[in-house]
């Protein structure tokens, strides 16, 4: 019989989670709905529009990038429903992170002209962050990319690539790695930002494996940490996640 290397996923909650995506892309596309998703960037960012772009999707997100006049741009996102299952929570962890960061390093990092939860916005398609958009002429695929591959193939490094090139995009690497380690922080969780000077961690560390968990394996959502659940060691927290793998070998169905 052929082995498995891991658990395969509930494909009734494959088919529930494709569903909810599906139907909230429809809403996303009415004519209504982009109006007021162009209003609402118009909100937060002064200037005369001249385009909105069609959106980019990724696993998790969808964005809209606004043109203005003035040759900046701003990007509206917002997590996809179906696939993440705690948005909210989600999405204020990358502001607090990203706002971090900024204040913390010289890592460039999109300037956050606006967000809010799915309350408090008022186009309710879920939470959301307007960003100013960073300009630039292609994706770090692009560069690197074996020539000839189709957008659906698997990226390759070409193996004719100008050692230059890859030393000045490998420094590039190494200098945000090093400066992404000289953050320490006392616990283990998400940050969480007091005032303008000052972040805790307070809450729960939401990892992509606990999405995945709960939208694919079927894991009750009361199994996971509780939201204000932080952890004072590696130790205990690999021991929590010890658990959870236990808990969710029960819950799978099959």
């Amino acid at each position: 019989s052929e082995m498995r290397t891991r658990m395969r996923f509930d494909d009734v909650a494959w088919e529930r989670s494709e569903a909810i995506q599906d139907a909230w892309v429809h809403e996303l596309f009415k004519e209504e709905t982009l109006m007021a998703i162009g209003k609402f960037i118009l909100k937060h960012r002064r200037g005369v529009p001249i385009e909105l772009c069609d959106p980019k999707a990724g696993a998790f997100n969808v964005s809209f990038r606004m043109k203005f006049k003035d040759g900046g741009s701003a990007i509206i996102r917002f997590p996809k429903p179906g696939a993440t299952m705690f948005p909210d929570e989600k999405v204020r962890n990358e502001v607090d992170i990203i706002r971090y960061i900024q204040q913390h390093t010289s890592i460039p990092v999109p300037f956050i002209l606006h967000w809010g939860t799915k309350e408090e916005n008022p186009l309710r398609l879920g939470p959301v962050i307007i960003m100013e958009y960073i300009d630039h002429v292609m994706d770090l695929s692009d560069v690197l990319n074996t020539p000839g591959f189709a957008i659906k193939d698997r990226p390759i490094l070409d193996p004719h690539v100008d050692d230059a090139k890859l030393e000045l995009l490998y420094g590039q690497f190494a200098d945000i790695l090093l400066q992404l380690s000289t953050l320490r922080l006392p616990r283990i969780g998400s940050l969480v930002q007091i005032d303008n000077f000052t972040w805790e961690v307070a809450q729960r560390p939401l990892s992509y494996n606990a999405n995945e968990l709960v939208r694919l394996g079927t894991l009750p959502r009361s199994k996971l940490p509780r939201v204000n659940e932080t952890f004072q060691s590696a130790s205990s927290y690999f021991n929590t996640l010890a658990h959870l793998h236990l808990d969710h070998l029960s819950h799978q169905q099959n």
